[in-house]
């Protein structure tokens, strides 16, 4: 039974303030105290924290009026930020690392200074590294936080590392030598107004939905439908005529709850190749005299069954007669096998090499091989323990 339909109220037009970018209802600017300092700030932004609903970098661009903020990635040709540059005397980049200048251990080298700061997460900080070489020829700044950091609406990956307003106030603290906590007025002010927002909402977003029935596990269909499982696969005449399509000339089938083998040799429609015999590992000859294609349809009427369900390992060379052989439903069993034992796509032969299973060959040549392949893949899949959905 369905659920009902739920009709979707359209939500208000939400006003958001110019200044801080939040909605009116949390807009911060109330809080703002701006900050005169002899150490300018330059925060260059990863475009993707521009879009955090609570990013810090605007809180402090917005409490310090001696900063810019500018949005990017490569800054090489930046113009702005190339004339910022060469307005300052001395650039340090605000930055852990282990020539960093630790401001909490030492007194900063005379100044005044121009901090470089990045804003965004770890990895988004590194790849601005990366992209501006340039930067590492920078003296660098650090401290140590004597607490860890109260940004509690996100997560940092280390109890040491704090947000960028919060970067900044100690930063700045150090280098100024005044207490510097205004800053983190607006900071406060929105982790408050979210910690209360999610409490008083603190129901669940979206209605809970039971969960359907579980489906049917893979092996067990495949053990269910034993009797009508048949493996096939195709070998193809390797000439430079054929590449574009499949010239089919061994087409091998096995049904594994009766041990049936069904191996054809098909006269080529292109010329054999000059190394043919040698791959398939068969006498010229024998692909030479092959009957005609026409055969192959009688032969496989005279084997196959309406119910069968076919498993090839890809689709080389069996989807080009998937039409005319009826071979309906052909489920790949390559990615059946990494899916449910939990493995790379791979070769057939590493498959069974990587497993170290035992296997006969059930046919002549390169084709017999790998049909033995394919019965010692399954019997290990059938034989699986893992509890795993179909798809």
């Amino acid at each position: 039974m369905t659920e009902p339909s739920i009709a979707r109220e359209t939500r208000p037009f939400r006003e958001e303030c110019l200044r801080c970018r939040r909605p009116c209802v949390a807009c911060y600017c109330h809080t703002l105290q701006p900050l005169q300092t002899r150490t300018r700030v330059l925060i260059v932004q990863h475009p993707k924290e521009a879009r955090h609903a609570v990013g810090t970098a605007r809180m402090a661009h917005l409490g310090l009026p001696a900063s810019a903020l500018i949005e990017g990635m490569d800054f090489s040709e930046d113009a702005r930020f190339q004339k910022l540059l060469a307005e300052s005397e001395q650039v340090a980049l605000l930055y852990p690392g282990r020539q960093a200048h630790n401001l909490s251990r030492q007194p900063a080298p005379p100044g005044p200074w121009t901090l470089l700061v990045i804003d965004g997460t770890w990895s988004q900080s590194v790849k601005l590294l990366k992209l501006n070489p340039s930067w590492e020829a920078l003296p660098r700044f650090s401290f140590e936080p004597e607490a860890p950091s109260a940004y509690q609406i996100r997560k940092e990956p280390r109890p040491d590392y704090v947000s960028t307003v919060e970067s900044l106030t100690i930063a700045l603290g150090l280098l100024e030598g005044r207490d510097c906590s205004q800053l983190l007025r607006p900071f406060q002010f929105a982790i408050d107004f979210q910690l209360n927002h999610i409490a008083k909402h603190a129901q669940a977003r979206f209605r809970t939905r039971e969960r359907p029935p579980p489906k049917p596990q893979l092996p067990s269909l495949l053990r269910d439908r034993w009797n009508q499982l048949v493996l096939v696969h195709a070998e193809n005449n390797p000439s430079q005529g054929s590449r574009r399509r499949h010239d089919v000339v061994h087409w091998m089938a096995l049904r594994p709850a009766s041990g049936q083998v069904l191996e054809l040799f098909l006269q080529p429609e292109q010329k054999l190749g000059a190394r043919t015999d040698q791959h398939l590992e068969l006498p010229r000859g024998l692909l030479e005299a092959a009957p005609p294609r026409d055969s192959l349809a009688a032969a496989w009427r005279a084997f196959a069954c309406s119910d069968d369900l076919y498993l090839a390992w890809g689709d080389h060379g069996v989807k080009s007669l998937q039409q005319t052989l009826q071979l309906q439903p052909l489920w790949d069993l390559r990615s059946l096998w990494a899916q449910y034992k939990h493995r790379k796509a791979c070769g057939l032969q590493t498959a069974v090499e990587g497993l170290r299973l035992a296997s006969l060959p059930l046919g002549k040549g390169r084709g017999g091989r790998r049909l033995g392949y394919l019965a010692a893949l399954l019997q290990e899949l059938l034989s699986s323990k893992e509890e795993c959905g179909s798809s």
